[in-house]
């Protein structure tokens, strides 16, 4: 590439500007060449390909039993699901064929969204935890462990509960993160308080864990399904049977 890629020193390896732009599309170059791979391999055996982007919450409890169902109806497709909060640019460069998210994707790029269901958030500490409902107010108080880097949150979390964009200098945080599982592990081995998903709840449900009833506020995300215009022609039976079998199991947890 005719560019230095990485800075060396006593402390380490680190990635040059350069060595970051070359990382950032290589991880593209990567997973288009994969996914082709896949498909060819399918063509070979006379199948076809449904790649699944989920976000972690579904994928954790509910798609496991959606995709068997999906799997014995379209025996001619090889079924692939990875976990992944944001499908937008996948969708867009052909990596991902249908994803599930708590994001609502624009028409201007070809892309479908429909609203399949609600994930509703529920508050849960561990069993020692003593109050049964807390209040809005409290939760400026408790220890906490919060969700970073999904889009939705400001929407749907901080607002509503009245956080400022500088929240972390106004509550009492114990730590954030980007992985719900993560988020069950803080609290089972603290006396923290965190939200997740109804459908992470019930994956954890017969551990250590309490769920917290709260007074004054409820919090919920949509869930869409999202697919390119291009994969709904040549198939658009799957679609329809994940979109309703999805509905169907969402509803359940609701």
């Amino acid at each position: 590439m005719n560019v230095k890629l990485l800075n060396r020193n006593n402390k380490g390896v680190t990635l040059t500007h350069e060595g970051e732009i070359l990382y950032k599309y290589s991880e593209t170059i990567i997973n288009s060449y994969e996914k082709m791979q896949e498909e060819l391999y399918s063509s070979q055996n006379e199948k076809k390909l449904a790649y699944i982007e989920s976000i972690e919450s579904l994928s954790l409890n509910i798609l496991p039993s959606v995709l068997f169902k999906l799997k014995n109806k379209f025996t001619n497709y090889n079924i692939s699901l990875v976990s992944n909060e944001d499908s937008s640019q996948n969708l867009i460069n052909n990596l991902a064929d249908i994803s599930l998210s708590y994001k609502k994707e624009s028409k201007e790029i070809n892309i479908i969204s429909k609203l399949i269901g609600y994930d509703n958030l529920v508050l849960v500490g561990n069993s020692s935890f003593q109050d049964i409902t807390i209040k809005k107010e409290d939760l400026k108080t408790l220890p906490l462990i919060l969700l970073s880097d999904k889009t939705y949150l400001d929407e749907v979390i901080y607002k509503p509960l009245d956080l400022s964009s500088n929240y972390i200098d106004s509550i009492n945080l114990l730590y954030t993160t980007n992985s719900y599982v993560s988020c069950i592990y803080g609290v089972l081995s603290s006396n923290a308080l965190t939200f997740v998903p109804l459908n992470v709840y019930k994956t954890f449900e017969n551990s250590n864990l309490k769920l917290i009833n709260t007074e004054d506020f409820n919090l919920s995300l949509p869930i869409f399904i999202n697919y390119s215009e291009k994969y709904y022609k040549t198939n658009s039976e799957v679609i329809k049977y994940f979109k309703s079998v999805n509905k169907e199991n969402v509803l359940e947890y609701e």
